[in-house]
C-alpha cells in the first residue's frame, strides 16, 4: 500500500478538480492510502469526498502562497507520491520537490492545452511565468497529460524536457448507469430533436458557433438547442439566438447540478470548443449512447473519438460543417451508439486510476 497525496487548489466545480477527486477515490478503492490536499477546502465538490479519502486543508489564502504549507505537509506526512494538478499548483509542487529532495516523488498533471490557456488568461502575471516553466517543472519526477496533444503542446511551446505520459481522464464510476437515471425536471415538449451543449459560457467553449450551426439546422427542420452552463457570455449568446431568429428554440437555463440524465434526453450532443485538454462531456454523452459531434480542436476530442471513429469531427468555428454533422448524427445507428458507449468505458475511474498507478508507483 502506498501513501498518495493528490494536490489541488480547492474543490470548486471545474473539470480538473472533479478529475482529481475521482483519481483520489480510485487510488483508495485500489487499496492505497489516498490523501486529498487542498489549498482551501471550498467548492461544489467539498461535500462529495468519499470517506475512504482523507482530506487535508492547508488553509492557504491563495495557491500562490501555499508553498511553505505544502512543504511542511510533505516533510511531516512523508507521502510516497505527491500528484498535483492545475497551473500554479504544479509550479508549487515542483518547487516542493526541489526543496525536499527525495522525500517523496512528485508528478504533475496538465489538463488543458497550456499555451492556449495562457494566451487567453486574464491574469497577466500568469502569462509572464510561461518562460520559466521549462526550468521549474522538470524538477518533478514526471508529467501526466490528459491527451497526447497536450504533451506535444508542452514540448513545442515551452521546450519542456521531462518524462511525459498521456493518460485520459477518469470520468465514469463503476455505477455510472445510476447517474443517468437520477430524476430531473424534464424539458418542455418539442416537435423536433434536441441538441445539447454543456459547459461554461465562455470563449473557450465557443457556443456562438454552436448557435449559428443550430440556426442552419433550424432552417431545414424543427429542432431545439439546450445549453447547460453559466458564464460571462450568457447574455451575448442569448442575444445572438435572438438576432438569428431562433431564440424560441434555444434554451440556456443555467448550471445543472445533475447533468447526466440530460444526455439521455438529448438526441445529439455537440462540443463546440475552440480548445480543450480532454473533453469529459464527450465521454459522458457517449456513455449515454447519445451521438456526438465535436470540433477537432486541440487537443482532446480527436483522442477520445479516435479521429472520428466514434463521432464526427469538424473544424473549429465552422458553423456550416457543424450543422451538417449535427444533421448526420440524427441518423446514427444503434450499433454506432453502442460502439461509442464501449469506447467511453475506457475512461472508467478504476481503469484510469490503474494507469496512473502504473506510472507514479513505477520503480525510478
Amino acid at each position: 500500500m502506498a501513501r498518495i497525496a493528490v494536490y489541488v487548489p480547492s474543490l470548486m466545480g471545474g473539470g480538473a478538480e472533479r478529475v482529481m477527486l475521482n483519481l483520489a477515490t480510485g487510488f483508495a478503492d485500489a487499496g492505497h492510502e489516498a490523501i486529498l490536499v487542498m489549498d482551501r477546502r471550498i467548492g461544489a465538490y467539498a461535500d462529495k469526498v468519499p470517506p475512504q479519502v482523507r482530506c487535508v486543508d492547508l488553509g492557504a489564502r491563495r495557491s500562490l502562497f501555499a508553498f511553505p504549507k505544502l512543504r511542511r505537509f510533505v516533510r511531516e506526512e512523508q507521502p510516497d507520491v505527491l500528484l498535483s494538478a492545475l497551473f500554479i499548483n504544479n509550479i508549487t509542487a515542483a518547487l516542493v520537490r526541489k526543496a525536499t529532495g527525495d522525500r517523496c516523488r512528485v508528478f504533475l498533471s496538465e489538463h488543458n492545452t497550456l499555451s492556449i490557456q495562457l494566451q487567453h488568461t486574464k491574469v497577466r502575471w500568469q502569462r509572464l511565468l510561461g518562460p520559466y516553466l521549462r526550468h521549474v517543472l522538470p524538477w518533478a519526477d514526471g508529467m501526466i497529460v490528459v491527451s497526447p496533444g497536450v504533451g506535444d503542446d508542452l514540448g513545442k511551446a515551452f521546450g519542456l524536457k521531462m518524462p511525459i505520459h498521456a493518460i485520459g481522464n477518469p470520468v465514469l464510476p463503476l455505477d455510472a448507469a445510476a447517474l443517468y437515471d437520477e430524476p430531473v425536471l424534464p424539458w418542455p415538449p418539442h416537435p423536433g430533436p434536441t441538441f445539447l451543449g454543456v459547459g461554461r459560457l465562455g470563449i473557450q467553449k465557443d457556443f456562438a458557433t454552436l448557435i449559428r450551426a443550430f440556426a442552419k439546422v433550424r432552417a431545414v427542420r424543427p429542432a431545439r438547442l439546450v445549453i447547460l452552463g453559466e458564464g460571462p457570455e450568457g447574455g451575448a449568446l442569448r442575444g445572438l439566438a435572438k438576432a438569428l431568429g431562433v431564440a424560441e428554440d434555444v434554451l440556456i437555463p443555467g448550471f445543472a447540478d445533475t447533468v447526466h440524465p440530460y444526455y439521455r434526453m438529448a438526441d445529439v450532443f455537440v462540443l463546440s470548443s475552440a480548445w480543450e485538454g480532454f473533453g469529459n462531456v464527450l465521454v459522458e454523452a457517449m456513455a449515454a449512447e447519445t451521438p456526438v459531434v465535436s470540433t477537432d480542436c486541440p487537443n482532446g476530442p480527436a483522442f477520445i473519438l479516435e479521429n472520428g471513429r466514434y463521432g464526427d469531427l469538424v473544424p473549429v468555428g465552422d458553423a456550416e460543417a457543424m450543422a451538417a454533422a449535427m444533421l448526420r448524427a440524427l441518423e446514427a445507428s444503434p450499433a454506432a451508439r453502442e460502439a461509442a458507449s464501449l469506447r467511453a468505458e475506457d475512461f472508467r475511474i478504476d481503469r484510469i486510476a490503474a494507469a496512473y498507478l502504473d506510472v507514479i508507483l513505477a520503480k525510478s
